[in-house]
């Protein structure tokens, strides 16, 4: 039995072309029951990944058989311990909740280095290798490095240093896409020597397509990355050499099926009986979903509000300040009209659990446009929130400037109550623009607008 560990998809920007729908289909069709979305340094599919697998469970008869277990997982791009100036990859399988947290916050510090790119330390590895399994880069990886340049003594030691962050969770990573470097590093004795330090070993096949004639597409793709070519040669020349590395060797980075897989390492399953069993084995024990509670931080309060309260007194002023007379509404409506629609927005945004959301937005937006904050730090800080002004940063205790802000953009701009608390503005009713755009919604079941057609 074989399991696809390390499959990219298009959130792999310009570089790997697999549509979550597609890696599904073509996992059922192979009997597979599970597979590995792993992005480089980004988790963006995740949660459209587990919802289609999910989606296409629901349309099998046979659970057992048919079913798609998500494995939720991420290739870093990681520093080189022992290689200079150089990057290699590693990827990391989600095992539990504990280890999708981890993924969460490495790929944030991954992806604030501010560096021209995304990019992990082995310090960042050091102190979130719980509830993961770590494969260690097949190919793209540098203990892959190390062993095919003669420097076997090295990968051990980096096998031991990357066995300090994750213990058993660790796995050599072997990849065999039929190039000479991979043929030398299985018959390196690397295995053996992983196999002294307790690191068993596991196969996999990197797929950044679908199908082998996919190949000369993400050639092409890599060749035409807008951001490889922006960034300065003689500063970071080696992302050139990383982006495009095996690249155009040959065609065999696709999903293959458990039948291709054995074929490629018939040679050596004699001696290595585990290569592909070790795959269901951590199939079978990553078990992460995607959280499904709300996530949004909590908007600090000024004493002896609630959420509604508050939202409804900003909601209340800020129409006061909009429309101080009837002069200020679009002469098609009536000031009746616009309460109406304003009600009709906060009912529905309270429903949906938004109002936190929308405290949260306003708060920093009219920070940014207010140049007194130093007259009134209360208003973004509340006393019985932030006792200790202390240790507010003065520059932003003390703010004497605008931070430039647009009128408003996109779905937003159709939100009369974004125009009421001053996110937007942009006066929705006079621009005929629509609320439901702002809910995402395509159909709504609902009476119509006032002033609006649905």
């Amino acid at each position: 039995m074989f399991i696809h560990l390390n499959v990219k998809s298009c959130f792999s920007l310009m570089n790997g072309f697999n549509k979550i729908d597609n890696v599904l289909e073509k996992t059922a069709r192979m009997k597979s029951n599970a597979v590995a979305i792993t992005d480089i340094n980004t988790m963006h599919t995740f949660y459209d990944f587990e919802q289609a697998a999910l989606k296409k469970t629901k349309k099998t008869k046979s659970l057992k058989r048919d079913s798609i277990h998500p494995i939720f997982g991420i290739t870093f791009i990681v520093k080189a311990r022992y290689v200079e100036n150089e990057f290699f990859n590693i990827t990391l399988l989600a095992k539990n909740e504990i280890g999708y947290q981890h993924l969460i916050a490495l790929s944030t510090i991954a992806n604030t280095n501010h560096e021209q790119f995304a990019y992990l330390t082995f310090e960042d590895l050091k102190h979130h290798g719980e509830g993961l399994f770590c494969l260690s880069g097949g190919e793209e990886g540098e203990v892959f490095d190390l062993v095919v340049n003669d420097r076997i003594d090295e990968a051990v030691m980096l096998l031991k240093d990357l066995k300090a962050f994750f213990g058993e969770n660790l796995y050599l990573e072997v990849s065999n896409h039929f190039m000479k470097e991979e043929e030398k590093f299985i018959e390196s004795g690397i295995i053996e020597k992983a196999l002294s330090i307790g690191i068993d070993y596991v196969a996999t096949n990197n797929a950044y397509y679908l199908r082998k004639e996919d190949a000369q597409y993400r050639s092409l793709a890599v060749s035409m990355n807008s951001e490889l070519n922006s960034l300065k040669a003689n500063e970071v020349d080696w992302i050139h050499n990383y982006a495009s590395r095996h690249v155009d060797f040959n065609s065999e980075w696709y999903l293959k099926t458990e039948v291709e897989m054995t074929k490629a390492f018939s040679k050596y399953l004699l001696k290595y009986p585990n290569l592909l069993e070790n795959t269901l084995k951590i199939a079978n024990a990553c078990q992460a979903t995607v959280p499904k509670l709300q996530t949004f931080p909590e908007f600090p309060l000024p004493q002896g509000y609630t959420e509604e309260s508050y939202f409804r007194e900003l909601m209340l002023k800020g129409f006061e300040e909009r429309f101080p007379d009837d002069s200020a509404f679009d002469p098609r409506f009536t000031r009746q009209d616009y309460i109406d629609r304003m009600e009709y927005e906060f009912e529905t945004v309270k429903e949906m659990g938004f109002l936190g959301y929308l405290l949260i937005v306003q708060d920093y937006i009219n920070f940014a446009k207010d140049e007194k904050v130093f007259k009134h730090p209360e208003r973004y800080f509340p006393r019985n929130c932030y006792p200790e002004y202390s240790r507010i940063p003065e520059g932003i205790l003390k703010k004497n400037y605008k931070i430039a802000v647009g009128p408003g953009r996109g779905s937003g701009a159709g939100s009369l109550l974004c125009y009421l608390l001053k996110i937007t503005n942009l006066e929705p009713l006079s621009l005929d623009l629509l609320f439901e755009r702002f809910l995402n919604i395509e159909r709504v079941s609902m009476p119509k607008l006032v002033g609006h057609s649905v």
